[in-house]
């Protein structure tokens, strides 16, 4: 018989809940260094499309793939070995 008038506030209190869980979740992933967000594979810029579902996995993926640079290269080379 109030359904009209339930279902929006059941509607707008589980919205209000999960805006709560993502902002309990962004920051909690924003007190993470960036090496261990890069253990998620994510960057510090994206954690909060990450949480929002905006930065869907395949993104994720592709920027994982992305050819990277070997460290001990680079160090070997501005200490003068080839």
């Amino acid at each position: 018989m109030l359904d009209w008038i339930t279902e929006p506030v059941r509607a707008l209190l589980a919205g209000w809940r999960r805006e709560r869980l993502m902002q309990r979740d962004i920051a909690e992933l924003k007190h993470l260094d960036d090496r261990m967000l890069a253990d998620l594979g994510i960057a510090r810029g994206q954690i909060e499309d990450y949480v929002r579902g905006r930065l869907g996995h395949d993104a994720i993926a592709l920027q994982q793939a992305a050819p990277r640079r070997p460290v001990g290269l680079a160090v070997r080379r501005c200490n003068g070995a080839a």
